[in-house]
């Protein structure tokens, strides 16, 4: 399958025309006139139902090189008309035989060879002009879609393949990720984060009275740095209130932050109603044995020396608030 002369069509002063004569060819108009080239039957599209409705469209221009002015230039040199045109090949040697694969590969590789050496001309093949057009129509802000029309693939997927993103998009676009605020979430993937309690006594406690009080105190620390006085804000209101929380259904003995029990290397004990969802085979699924890794005025980081993960693997760390913590020996409290 290759194209033949009747796969070109002319348009001339708004006129198409099948078979042109020679005057219509030396009329052509710079930037208005053009030919059109169907392409023929492929492997991938072998009833011709896909890309051979879409011909490709070639304005004629005196500028060189232009497609149009060579198809023009093949029209004038070797004349053909009526019927032959259907199997006359567009491109063809002396004889009017159609150029083979292994002629045109050998051109394709002697050429690049005389320009640029042979290591060079190595690695290129007439596909790889298919591959650098995919390329410059991505980087012209075509779409996808229309750049898989034009280089007439069947699939998608061919574009992750042939199409490839410049060094300069790639950087832009990197760029342009790093100042965007993300927010997109989907209901099935809303992540379950181990000690959640934890983390949202955190937050609690640095926003509200106590996130202007450690404002203020960010204040007088940068004014005594600069010798300056720092200003109050209005929303300032003196010292963080205390506190305060519903008494539990169950009071359990909470020790005070920094008590000896409840000191880094220490071990204590911790409710399963943290971690409900989990199985417990600790103090007949009451609760875990942790050891306390460090200690803040609000809360702790404790491991799991007796309890495993489904895989086999320790427990990574874990932050809980001190009040969840109990006394090995007040668990039952």
């Amino acid at each position: 399958m290759y194209i033949t002369r009747a796969c070109v069509v002319w348009s001339v002063g708004g006129v198409l025309l099948t078979d042109p004569a020679p005057a219509h060819l030396h009329a052509l108009r710079p930037g208005l006139d053009y030919a059109m080239v169907a392409p023929p039957r492929s492997k991938p599209d072998q009833w011709g139902e896909i890309h051979c409705p879409f011909p490709v469209t070639l304005t004629y221009d005196v500028d060189t090189p232009n497609a149009a002015a060579c198809l023009r230039d093949i029209e004038l040199r070797t004349p053909c008309t009526g019927a032959a045109r259907h199997r006359t090949p567009l491109f063809a040697d002396r004889s009017g035989a159609a150029y083979s694969h292994g002629f045109l590969a050998a051109l394709l590789s002697a050429a690049l060879t005389f320009l640029y050496g042979a290591a060079v001309a190595s690695l290129y093949t007439f596909h790889s002009y298919r591959s650098g057009l995919a390329t410059a129509l991505h980087a012209a802000g075509v779409s996808d879609a229309l750049v898989q029309l034009i280089c007439r693939w069947m699939c998608p997927e061919s574009l992750h393949v042939y199409r490839r993103i410049g060094t300069r998009e790639h950087e832009g676009s990197v760029r342009k990720a790093s100042s965007v605020d993300v927010d997109v979430i989907q209901s099935v993937n809303a992540p379950k984060v181990s000690a959640d309690a934890g983390f949202g006594e955190l937050v609690s406690q640095l926003q509200g009275p106590r996130s202007a009080y450690a404002q203020r105190e960010f204040e007088a620390v940068r004014a005594h740095a600069l010798h300056t006085v720092a200003h109050p804000r209005a929303t300032d209101r003196g010292p963080p209130p205390a506190v305060t929380r519903a008494p539990p259904a169950q009071p359990a003995a909470t020790p005070q932050p920094h008590t000896p029990a409840f000191a880094p290397g220490a071990h204590a004990f911790v409710p399963r109603d943290c971690w409900p969802g989990d199985p417990c085979a600790e103090h007949n699924g009451a609760g875990w044995t942790v050891y306390i890794q460090s200690v803040t005025k609000y809360t702790a980081v404790v491991t799991f020396p007796f309890t495993l993960s489904p895989s086999g693997e320790p427990f990574e760390p874990v932050r809980v608030p001190l009040r969840v913590l109990r006394a090995l020996e007040q668990r039952s409290a």
